[in-house]
């Protein structure tokens, strides 16, 4: 389930090419936010892109799903 069901945006903040992972920095208050390539169901996950996604709850901290790149 997601953080209050809803979606939010934001900008790949960081890319790890090897290890196929990277981090979300939420627009507005809140933390970046874990993202595997995984993950992504359109577009490709580069530093700088704009994203909208959900956030799944993990036992690590918070995961981004289901992302978009919309840039």
């Amino acid at each position: 389930m997601t953080e209050d069901g809803r979606r939010f945006s934001g900008e790949v903040r960081f890319r790890n090419e090897r290890g196929a992972y990277g981090f979300i920095e939420r627009d507005g208050p809140g933390a970046d936010v874990f993202v595997h390539v995984r993950n992504v169901i359109r577009g490709d996950l580069i530093e700088g892109a704009s994203v909208e996604f959900d956030i799944e709850s993990s036992e690590r901290g918070p995961r981004a799903e289901d992302v978009i790149v919309v840039d």
